[in-house]
């Protein structure tokens, strides 16, 4: 029994310090549309390392800091480009991921 009982602590052991990279989902490029007043506005996330930018048409919009809990993102915006200046921001956001599919306030997002 005790034999029985150090091989299943070793084998628990060896499981709980599994040492393969983990993977973060919402690392990468994602795309999505919104369509304010009938005008389609492509958005695009470019996200890494816990950090994040956000582009409307290809314009710098925002950057700051994310992370991620199971499928929630939660963006915390740090700064908002306007007229040629990054200002200070403090605006949070979270969003689901399941796969490839994004989606933060109805606007759904596909990971390139």
């Amino acid at each position: 029994m005790k034999k029985f009982l150090m091989i299943l602590i070793i084998g628990l052991a060896f499981f709980a310090c599994d040492d393969k990279p983990k993977t973060d989902p919402f690392e990468g490029t994602w795309i999505g549309t919104h369509t304010p007043n009938n005008q389609e506005i492509t958005i695009k996330i470019v996200a890494a390392n816990g950090s994040f930018t956000q582009y409307n048409e290809d314009t710098f919009v925002y950057k700051g800091t994310y992370t991620v809990s199971e499928n929630t993102v939660t963006l915390t915006c740090t700064h908002q480009y306007e007229n040629n200046v990054w200002v200070t921001n403090s605006a949070v956001n979270t969003g689901t991921i399941s796969g490839k599919t994004l989606t933060f306030d109805s606007i759904t997002f596909t990971k390139q």
